[in-house]
C-alpha cells in the first residue's frame, strides 16, 4: 500500500452528537481580520465518502460552524492570495470536536503568498515558450512547506510565474521537446541541421539540485529577475530487438518496458510487435529499465525472461527476448503443531506479485498442496490470504533453503521448484488505546498505529509492516504479530502521505517505542500520537 492511500484507508466516522466551531480568520503578517475566508471542515470515512460542513467569514473575520457532529475532521480554508500552512503539522490540519463541547475562539492565520517571477532562455538569451516549471522545497522541509504551492508553464515570451508558500526552493524547467520525448520516434532532418535538445535545467543553469540556486520565497512579496538558461541535454535513444518463440506468425507479442529508481518501478510502457516480431522504444533519456515480452492467445501464455538494460550514451539494440510456457511452482502449507496433510481451516491462497506488478496465484487443496502455474523466471513477493487470525507465516523453504522474508527470487529458473510454507496460529496481538499527555483515551479518527520489525528494511509502501487503523474511539489492535524485536508508534495517516522516501520513514519509525514480542504474547499497550516535535527531536 503506497503512503498517499493511507489519507483514505485508515480514516473513520463521525460520532452523532453535536458540537461546532467558531473563531476568527486573520493576516499571518499583519493580525488584522480577513472577510470573506471559506472554512470548510471534512470528515472522511472508511470509504473515502465524509460530510463536509462549511462557513463564510465576516468583516471582523469572524466565522462559526454550528451545530454539526462531533468528531475529527480535516480543515481547508481557502482564499484568493492566502494559503493555511498549519503548525506542527505535515500539510493537514486536524480538528477535533468532541460531543457536546463546541470548540470556540478559533484562531485561523492565513499566510499570504509568496511569488516568484522568472523566464526561460536557451543559450543564446532568446525566449523558451512551453517549458513545465517545478519547484522543489530544499531537503529536509516538510510537506506543509508544500501544500498550495504551484508550478506552471512559460508563455510566449518565457515568462512564468509561481504562487505558493513561503520557503526555500529550488526551481527547474523542462522543455516541452525533452518532456514529449519519451516514446516518440526520433526526428530525421534531410537538411543538415541538428534538432536542439535542452535537458531539465535547475536555476540558473545546472544539471541537477546539487548545482541548483536557491531562491527564497517571503510570504505577501514578489522574487524577481529568476533566469534559467536552458543546458543541451542528450538526444533521446531507442531501445530495440525481436521477440522470438511467437507460436502463430499473424498474431503480435506484447513487449513491457518498465524504468527503474532504486530498483522501484517508477513508470511503465508497452508496445506490440510487428509480423517479424521485431519492436522499438524511442524518444528514452538515460536510466535503468526492464524489458520483458509476453504471449497470450487461449491456452498459451508464453513470457520472456526480463532483461536489465543501462541506457547510458547510445542506442541500445539487438535484444531477444525467447517466449517459453510459464513454468509451475509446486509447494506445501502446513500449520504449525498440525500433522502434514490435516485440513486447513479455510481456503487459502498464496500469491506472487511479480516487480512490475501483476501477479500469479494457486489455491491451498484441503491436504496443504498448491501449484502456480505460468510463472517467469523473475523476482516475487509472497502473500498468503486470508490468514486465520493471529496466525502468521512462520517459515518458508524454497527447495529445502529458508527465506528470511516473504521475497522469493525465482531470476534463475523455476521448473523443478519446490516452496514449503508453515504457518503459526500462535501470532501475538497488541491492542490498547490512543492517549493524551495525561492518559486519558483521545478520539482520532486519521491515526494509524506502526509496528515495525528492527533490522528490516523501511519501504516507502509499507507493505512489510504491521499497520493497524484507529477506531473513532481511538482503539486499535494488531494481530498476528510473529516473535522479534519492533518499534511501535501512532502517527496521523497524513504524516505517511507526506514522505516518499525511506530515509524520511526510517526517521519516523525510529521514534517508536522499542518492544519485544514473544509468541503468543497478549499485549496491551497506550500510545501518544506522535507531534511533529517529536519527529524532529534529536534522540
Amino acid at each position: 500500500m503506497r503512503p498517499a492511500a493511507l489519507f483514505l484507508c485508515f480514516c473513520a466516522g463521525l460520532h452523532a452528537q453535536p458540537s461546532g466551531i467558531a473563531g476568527a480568520a486573520t493576516n499571518a503578517l499583519t493580525h488584522e481580520p480577513l472577510s470573506g475566508i471559506h472554512v470548510r471542515l471534512v470528515a472522511r470515512s472508511a470509504n473515502g465518502n465524509g460530510a463536509a460542513y462549511g462557513a463564510i467569514s465576516g468583516q471582523n473575520g469572524s466565522f462559526s460552524i454550528s451545530p454539526m457532529p462531533a468528531g475529527t475532521y480535516i480543515l481547508i480554508p481557502e482564499a484568493r492570495g492566502f494559503l493555511y500552512i498549519p503548525k506542527n503539522n505535515p500539510g493537514v490540519q486536524l480538528v477535533t470536536l468532541r460531543p457536546g463541547e463546541p470548540l470556540s475562539d478559533f484562531k485561523l492565520e492565513m499566510t499570504p503568498r509568496a511569488v516568484i517571477l522568472g523566464r526561460v532562455t536557451d543559450e543564446n538569451g532568446d525566449p523558451v515558450p512551453n517549458s513545465r516549471i517545478d519547484i522543489e522545497p530544499l531537503s529536509g522541509a516538510t510537506s506543509a512547506t508544500i501544500m498550495g504551492a504551484s508550478g506552471g508553464t512559460t508563455n510566449d515570451r518565457g515568462e512564468f510565474r509561481i504562487g505558493g508558500p513561503p520557503g526555500k526552493y529550488y526551481i527547474k524547467a523542462t522543455p516541452m521537446t525533452t518532456a514529449m520525448h519519451m516514446g516518440m520516434a526520433r526526428e530525421i532532418r534531410l537538411d543538415g541541421s541538428v534538432e536542439s535538445v535542452y535537458a531539465t535545467t535547475y536555476y540558473p543553469n545546472g544539471a541537477s539540485a546539487a548545482q541548483a540556486a536557491v531562491v527564497e520565497a517571503v510570504a505577501g512579496t514578489e522574487v524577481t529577475g529568476i533566469e534559467i538558461r536552458l543546458t543541451r541535454g542528450r538526444p533521446p535513444m531507442t531501445i530495440s530487438g525481436i521477440v522470438t518463440g511467437i507460436p502463430d506468425e499473424s498474431a503480435d507479442a506484447t513487449v513491457n518496458l518498465t524504468s527503474i529508481v532504486d530498483s522501484r518501478s517508477r513508470s511503465s510502457m508497452g508496445t506490440g510487435t510487428g509480423p517479424d516480431g521485431k519492436f522499438t522504444f524511442p524518444g528514452l533519456q538515460p536510466g535503468n529499465y526492464r524489458l520483458y515480452a509476453s504471449y497470450s492467445s487461449g491456452k498459451s501464455q508464453l513470457q520472456s525472461r526480463a532483461v536489465e538494460i543501462k541506457l547510458d550514451s547510445s542506442d541500445v539494440g539487438n535484444i531477444n527476448l525467447a517466449l517459453a510456457p510459464g513454468a509451475e511452482l509446486s509447494g506445501t502449507l502446513e500449520i504449525a503443531g498440525e500433522p502434514p496433510g490435516s485440513k486447513l481451516p479455510e481456503p487459502l491462497t498464496v500469491r506472487l506479485f511479480h516487480v512490475d506488478g501483476f501477479s500469479f496465484s494457486g489455491t491451498v487443496e484441503a491436504d496443504g498442496t498448491f501449484r502456480i502455474t505460468g510463472l517467469a523466471a523473475s523476482k516475487y513477493r509472497m502473500e498468503i490470504a486470508p490468514l486465520p487470525e493471529n496466525a502468521y507465516v512462520q517459515s518458508i523453504k524454497l527447495d529445502g533453503a529458508a527465506l528470511a522474508d516473504q521475497e522469493l527470487d525465482l531470476s534463475r529458473g523455476v521448473r523443478g521448484s519446490h516452496l514449503k510454507i508453515i504457518v503459526s496460529r500462535k501470532g501475538a496481538e497488541i491492542a490498547g488505546n490512543i492517549v493524551d499527555k495525561d492518559g486519558k483515551r483521545v478520539d482520532n479518527a486519521f491515526g494509524v498505529v506502526l509496528l515495525a520489525e528492527n533490522g528490516k528494511e523501511i519501504s516507502a509502501d509499507l507493505r512489510s509492516q504491521h499497520i493497524a487503523r484507529v477506531e473513532p474511539e481511538g482503539h486499535y489492535v494488531l494481530h498476528g504479530v510473529p516473535p522479534g524485536k519492533y518499534h511501535l508508534l501512532a502517527v496521523e495517516a497524513f504524516r505517511f502521505a507526506g514522505q516518499s522516501g525511506d530515509e524520511d520513514l526510517k526517521k519516523i519509525v525510529s521514534k517508536g517505542e522499542e518492544i519485544t514480542v514473544k509468541e503468543g504474547d497478549r499485549i496491551s499497550r497506550d500510545l501518544k500520537m506522535l507531534t511533529q516535535e517529536d519527529l524532529d527531536a534529536k534522540q
